[in-house]
């Protein structure tokens, strides 16, 4: 059975990422700044819900498939249709071409990193849920996971430096420093259902003040620092300022839920936003870049469009996949598979 509050907090961090991807103001620009670590705690509730996996190379393979496999043919389809409308364009060459399917993030289609740090947390996702089952005690768990952060910029001051000296090094942190980041918000997210309102408001508080006072330290009484600047790779600045969010929203979650329902069309298209989330997340690309191209300006304009046409053609898709595909295939393995490859 879905969770309303899942889908919401997933349909608001989907919201985001397109909205950042419209090129806002500068100060909504950096306010929506915790969107990708919302999914990636969006992504831990739900595996707390999805119950014990059975095969660790099952689990990575399902994840693959509902997860490169799109991007990959997506990609395909985007870069036939670039070459015939703009061959000369500079993500055609090979390196760039090589670097969007690689999920690099840094040479070609720059949309596609999100799904390399999903994917790196679905490769430790099972551990994390063995530590969570082994560890009974909130706060010893959350202290773990405080602890192991500390190692993590540890890890960062010691390497940061020396891996972006070489391109094997540069290749090594982006594996790496985006597991480990990541991979701790992903455990709070798995762990969040469990703590108590009081432990919840602990981390918000506890994160909004470190988030607070690293800003004021480096401002020295001026312009809090720009958050983006401290997204590549993920650090403390960063990083607690969208786990205080991310813990603020859980926190307001029910109320918002239940003013949602009041709305039957509004709690349909949160549910189809999320349920489609990743063809939704795809579709949205050609359309921001489309007014990229053309130099358009209005933000509202460019976030209705772009959302609304990336909705409508995830919506056709997953019609015409369910009800016309999907009945003429003969063999289950190959429905289940094309299911969860072309939809969701």
């Amino acid at each position: 059975m879905r969770d309303p509050r899942i889908d919401l907090l997933r349909f608001l961090g989907l919201s985001l990422i397109i909205f950042a991807h419209v090129d806002p103001p500068n100060l909504l620009f950096q306010l929506r700044n915790f969107d990708v670590p919302l999914m990636v705690v969006v992504a831990g509730l739900s595996f707390s819900k999805a119950g014990k996996i059975q095969s660790y190379r099952g689990y990575l393979w399902k994840r693959i498939k509902r997860l490169l496999l799109p991007m990959w043919l997506f990609l395909c389809a985007y870069f036939l249709v670039l070459h015939a409308v703009w061959p000369s364009h500079d993500w055609l060459e090979l390196k760039h071409v090589l670097g969007s399917y690689a999920l690099l993030g840094i040479m070609g289609v720059p949309y596609v990193w999100i799904i390399r740090v999903f994917l790196l947390v679905a490769a430790i996702a099972p551990g994390i849920a063995w530590l969570n089952r082994r560890i009974q005690s909130n706060r010893t768990y959350l202290l773990l996971l405080a602890g192991a952060y500390g190692l993590y910029e540890l890890l960062l001051s010691v390497s940061l430096d020396a891996s972006q000296a070489s391109a094997g090094g540069k290749l090594l942190a982006l594996l790496i420093y985006y597991a480990i980041a990541y991979g701790l918000i992903f455990a709070l997210g798995v762990r969040l259902p469990q703590l108590s309102k009081g432990q919840t408001q602990a981390v918000f508080w506890t994160t909004l003040g470190v988030f607070l006072a690293l800003g004021l330290g480096a401002s020295a009484g001026s312009t809090l620092p720009n958050l983006q600047a401290f997204k590549y790779p993920p650090t403390a600045y960063y990083l607690f300022y969208a786990v205080s969010i991310s813990a603020l929203l859980w926190l307001a979650i029910e109320p918002i839920v239940a003013t949602v329902q009041r709305s039957k069309l509004v709690e349909e298209f949160i549910l189809f936003c999320s349920r489609n989330s990743m063809w939704l997340y795809l579709w949205h690309i050609p359309f921001v870049e489309v007014f990229r191209a053309l130099d358009y300006g209005n933000i509202g304009v460019k976030f209705f469009v772009a959302y609304s046409c990336a909705a409508f053609i995830t919506w056709v898709q997953s019609k015409l996949i369910r009800l016309s595909l999907i009945p003429n295939l003969k063999s289950d393995s190959i429905r289940r598979n094309v299911k969860l490859i072309l939809t969701g």
